[in-house]
């Protein structure tokens, strides 16, 4: 779900698979926080807590970035597909701004995923 080829749709099933299990896990973590409190070491539960909420904010992130790898892709395609003598070369050139200023805009905290490094190499 984090590499480019992996594709926009078949990343974000992916991610919602991805969702489903990660629910399943915090819901047992939840049980094995409860054992934790009656034992006395709350805390203990507390960094794993945290790592699975960052795994839920870094795969919304990452649907941020597919939504902009398929509106990019989709951009790219109809360029291509127009005829030389049909292009306004002014309206290509203020689509391909705003696409780069929303690829720069991506949230760096996935800078580290391969899809986000490959959209930045595509523009």
């Amino acid at each position: 779900m984090f590499m480019y080829d992996t594709g926009p749709k078949v990343a974000l099933e992916q991610m919602d698979e991805a969702v489903i299990e990660l629910q399943a896990e915090m819901e047992f973590l939840e049980q094995k926080a409860s054992m934790c409190s009656i034992f006395g070491f709350p805390e203990l539960i507390s960094v794993s807590r945290d790592r699975m909420n960052e795994m839920f904010a870094d795969i919304e992130l990452m649907r941020v970035v597919w939504k902009v790898t398929a509106d990019l892709d989709t951009f790219i395609l109809r360029k291509k597909d127009e005829l030389w003598r049909e292009r306004d070369m002014d309206s290509m050139e203020d689509g391909t701004k705003a696409q780069l200023k929303v690829v720069k805009g991506l949230p760096r905290e996935v800078a580290w995923a391969d899809c986000y490094r490959a959209i930045n190499q595509v523009l």
